[in-house]
């Protein structure tokens, strides 16, 4: 899934927070190494946290980072990329795509395996912008619209569907995730969310919840089968498939702009607890078997907040 948080800290945290023991303020590890918004993360066969953006690929081990140039991924005639994304599968390989429709599997052996011809579409290359690693496939959303499917058995890519267009343009896909294994949901940049079944080969769009034009709008699932869905401007909501029940669960706000915080990211941890990242206005974090809510704030004279 794409994980983007501004400042760094709060990106850097979503990983962090997953393998800490306790999840409280005091825990938060603010990092010196400075990097842009658009960082991803992964955590490595080794149990390393691994960074991709600018011009370097980084490996925290725990003291400092050690950096190798992006040719080390991509081959020596690599030039200049940009919009990364960085996924960890079942067998613990690393996914890798850019703005140049890159496409790389990196084994835990350091064997890479280029896809990038794999999703060509006349002549052209494909940016894959969403990536999610679910069982024995790998799941990836395109920025033309289109859902391919990587199985591990037969180690090849198949392209699943194309989402429609909207007043003739291509939708992106920004998030994918399965509230069951015959449920697939995707998001857009278009403020969309569709429902595709594995089993009858159906997509439909979610009309339960209804945004304002165009806008991201981030997905997970929860332990429970229930979809949450964060949006950059109506808030944080959660959806019961199996209950049809929609509910939101940010705090509201008053000012003339919104009413709700714009939410730029949204991820479910190995425990089953939300976070979701905000633009300057804190990290949400909802612990799904009780729902309570509580949001962490950057605080300028503590620099563990």
């Amino acid at each position: 899934m794409r994980t983007y948080i501004k400042p760094f800290c709060f990106l850097f945290l979503f990983n962090f927070i997953s393998i800490a023991l306790a999840q409280v303020e005091s825990n938060f590890i603010k990092l010196d190494n400075a990097f842009g918004g658009s960082i991803q993360f992964a955590e490595d066969d080794l149990g390393y946290m691994v960074f991709i953006g600018g011009s370097g690929i980084y490996k925290y081990n725990g003291y400092d980072f050690i950096r190798k140039p992006l040719s080390t991924i991509f081959g020596n005639d690599f030039t200049r990329d940009q919009n990364f994304i960085l996924a960890k599968d079942r067998y613990k390989n690393l996914w890798i795509s850019s703005f140049r429709g890159e496409l790389m599997k990196v084994s835990t052996t350091g064997e890479k395996i280029s896809f990038k011809q794999h999703i060509k579409k006349n002549d052209n290359y494909t940016q894959i912008t969403s990536i999610n690693p679910i069982e024995d496939n790998v799941w990836l959303g395109s920025a033309e619209g289109d859902l391919f499917k990587y199985t591990f058995k037969s180690d090849d890519i198949e392209l699943v569907f194309t989402l429609p267009q909207i007043e003739d343009n291509k939708q992106t896909i920004q998030a994918i995730a399965f509230t069951n294994p015959k449920d697939l949901w995707v998001s857009t940049q278009k403020g969309k969310i569709y429902k595709y079944s594995t089993l009858d080969h159906s997509i439909e769009w979610f009309e339960r919840l209804e945004t304002r034009g165009q806008q991201n709008v981030f997905i997970t699932n929860d332990p429970k089968g229930r979809l949450w869905i964060a949006t950059e401007l109506e808030g944080l909501y959660c959806y019961d498939p199996a209950k049809d029940i929609l509910k939101q669960h940010d705090l509201k706000i008053d000012t003339k702009a919104s009413k709700h915080h714009m939410f730029i990211s949204i991820f479910c941890d190995s425990k089953g607890v939300i976070w979701a990242g905000t633009d300057g206005d804190g990290l949400y974090s909802i612990d799904t078997k009780s729902d309570k809510l509580t949001v962490f704030k950057h605080k300028e004279n503590d620099k563990f907040s």
